[in-house]
């Protein structure tokens, strides 16, 4: 907040680094609705100094977007592809694009945003709230990668390492990788 009117680009690029590791934080925590409105106010004033940071936000909102599988989430990336000025994070905005397109054919976007629910009680530390979030989602799809590394992963929040570890080696054994983030 100290450096949010400071117009030179050293403490401009620290406030909106900050800002940038602030939504991070907020998409950690699984509050991806205010990670992404952490992020708006600077994409919406077209902020152009530093130069890295119009595209940065918008390549990281729509990522974060991606995760809650928004049918708008190449949204943000398209417009970095698009507008001259922010050519040079074309690549970090092709990559964005390809890894939702990915995710999509895969399934995986619709599976990680319906657990995302359950996802935020876990990072809250409300254990018996989460696993009832799961539960529907076990009941649906028991194989599922996802909902079998999230289950795990709450059993490892709960100190409950012996439970968890079986299921990520069964996950690692399998060639299932699981990815937190997109």
């Amino acid at each position: 907040d100290r450096r949010r009117g400071d117009k030179s680009p050293e403490w401009a690029g620290s406030h909106y680094s900050a800002v940038l590791g602030l939504a991070n934080l907020r998409r950690d925590e699984w509050r991806l609705d205010d990670a992404i409105a952490m992020l708006a106010p600077t994409i919406d004033a077209k902020v152009s100094t530093p130069d890295w940071v119009l595209p940065q936000f918008l390549i990281r909102r729509a990522s974060y977007r991606a995760v809650r599988n928004d049918p708008a989430a190449g949204d943000d990336a398209r417009r970095v592809l698009n507008e001259p000025p922010l050519a040079p994070w074309r690549d970090g905005a092709t990559n964005v694009l390809k890894q939702i397109e990915d995710r999509k054919a895969s399934g995986e976007a619709a599976a990680v945003a319906s657990l995302i629910p359950g996802n935020r009680l876990v990072a809250e530390g409300k254990w018996d709230e989460a696993q009832k979030a799961y539960e529907p989602l076990r009941a649906r799809d028991p194989q599922n990668p996802w909902i079998r590394y999230r289950l795990a992963y709450l059993d490892f929040s709960r100190g409950r390492p012996d439970a968890a570890l079986p299921v990520f080696t069964a996950l690692s054994a399998a060639g299932k990788t699981v990815a937190e983030k997109v």
